[in-house]
């Protein structure tokens, strides 16, 4: 079990430089593979409402979401393709929030076991050489990718992925002009030049994601640090947060998180099992007060 707080947002983005040939871009597979459940437990405040959430993640097609406030709580189930909505007594007529909800969770995409951290960065325009995708390891330290340039930031050293060489020199031209702070500089410039990532060059984690939104334009910026590890060396970053044109719209508090739990009781994804217990059917349309907010907060954040 670890306890964690950070702040977190999801979002996509598009366009993006190569990357010189050579580029290598590992992925967490030795981690990935030893991680088959996770329970993470959390508080959300979003659009100025504030939740209680718990998820249950089983191998990737499997997912269990009970969101609360203020008393009440809205649970979400997935099973493979199917999928089904309940208030604490009722099943919410909604077919088309139950398949997409959750198609774009953090955890999912980027840190579960069967999540693919080269597919999200894909889906968010950083572009590199993905022919191989796992960094050389040389005893215990990581062979430099080729071609690649690191920069310091936050007193560790980082790979900057998704620009060119071009892109940095214009950086570190334009940030001359402050001399105390150069390095600073050039890396706030550098992020408005290409949808990229920031990796540490000691673990290879992501530090920074920076991108557009594709249907919006709205710059994007994903920060992820303070990672922990658990008994099974899955990497967990212990604070994440994302800014939507500089301004953060969603904090999320993790107050705990387990991977490989002992048992997880399958019942919990049976989906005929719930239509059962909550037979009755109301329309979203229907809900008031509380109930609505929780599904909005489905909708739009997960």
């Amino acid at each position: 079990m670890i306890t964690i707080i950070f702040a977190l947002l999801f979002s996509t983005a598009a366009n993006a430089a190569m990357l010189p040939p050579g580029f290598i871009l590992r992925e967490f597979q030795a981690t990935k593979a030893n991680v088959l459940t996770m329970k993470i437990e959390g508080r959300v405040v979003y659009s100025g409402a504030t939740f209680n959430e718990t998820i249950w993640f089983k191998n990737p097609d499997k997912l269990k979401i009970y969101v609360e406030k203020e008393g009440e709580g809205i649970l979400f189930i997935r099973n493979g393709q199917k999928c089904s909505l309940m208030t604490s007594s009722s099943r919410i007529v909604d077919q088309e929030l139950c398949k997409k909800n959750i198609s774009k969770n953090f955890y999912y995409d980027v840190l579960m076991p069967y999540g693919n951290f080269i597919t999200y960065l894909k889906s968010i325009g950083v572009k590199a050489n993905y022919e191989e995708t796992e960094i050389k390891k040389v005893k215990d330290e990581y062979v430099r990718p080729q071609d690649v340039f690191i920069s310091m930031y936050d007193k560790d050293p980082i790979y900057v992925i998704g620009t060119d060489e071009g892109m940095y020199k214009s950086a570190l031209s334009d940030a001359k002009t402050d001399k105390k702070n150069i390095t600073d500089k050039m890396l706030s410039n550098i992020k408005e030049k290409a949808p990229q990532v920031w990796i540490q060059t000691t673990t290879n984690y992501p530090v920074r994601i920076y991108g557009k939104t594709p249907d919006t334009n709205k710059s994007v910026e994903i920060l992820l640090s303070s990672y922990s590890t658990d008994g099974n060396d899955f990497p967990f970053p212990t604070s994440v947060k994302m800014n939507v044109d500089g301004v953060n719209t969603v904090s999320y508090g993790v107050k705990s998180a387990e991977t490989n739990i002992g048992v997880i009781d399958e019942q919990i994804f049976n989906i005929s099992g719930y239509a059962t217990k909550f037979p009755k059917t109301i329309d979203e349309a229907t809900l008031t007060g509380n109930k609505k907010t929780l599904l909005n907060y489905l909708k739009e954040y997960r």
